[in-house]
């Protein structure tokens, strides 16, 4: 029997916001479980996608990890203020303004989006192998058992400017 093809990373981690999402976690009072399943899902696409063992770290470590590897350097704010608001909420019991939690979510979404892999294609030509996931319930539907099922939009294709991808390379632009 062939196996199935394994999920990208990128695309198991954006499937998962889109679950969280729709959950309204914290719109309803419930800001540990939103953070504290917001920080797994981030925690398991740094594993998948880089290697990091962040399941395993404190934050600090993990920020520490980020400033090592040069394609993630860029995106330490947003994993810094992701990190340091779930902190605040699980172990400080901070109650975060409605802002903070949009913004730890959309950070989440474009860390995933900006560090999906840059391939080259035949003739050497940076593309991008993205797929863009629209983060609105449109995308949501229900299989047969009634459990909520996650879509991939494939009618968008994420660009890359040449300056970001010179970028992620490390060069100048």
């Amino acid at each position: 029997m062939p196996s199935k093809p394994q999920v990208p990373p990128h695309i198991l981690a954006l499937e998962r916001l889109q679950r969280l999402k729709n959950k309204n976690l914290w719109q309803t009072g419930q800001e540990k479980e939103f953070y504290t399943i917001l920080t797994d899902i981030l925690r398991s696409y740094l594993d998948a996608r880089f290697g990091i063992k962040a399941m395993e770290m404190t934050s600090r470590q993990i920020m520490a990890k980020l400033a090592e590897d040069s394609t993630l350097k860029a995106n330490r704010a947003r994993m810094s203020q992701i990190l340091d608001m779930a902190d605040f909420v699980k172990f400080a019991m901070v109650r975060p303004l409605p802002d903070d939690n949009v913004k730890a979510f959309e950070n989440a979404v474009a860390f995933v989006e900006s560090t999906i892999p840059v391939e080259a294609d035949e003739s050497g030509a940076d593309i991008a192998n993205k797929k863009s996931v629209t983060t609105d319930s449109a995308n949501m539907s229900l299989d047969d058992s009634g459990k909520e099922k996650t879509t991939v939009s494939e009618k968008h294709k994420l660009k890359i400017s040449d300056k970001k991808r010179n970028k992620r390379k490390g060069g100048e632009s």
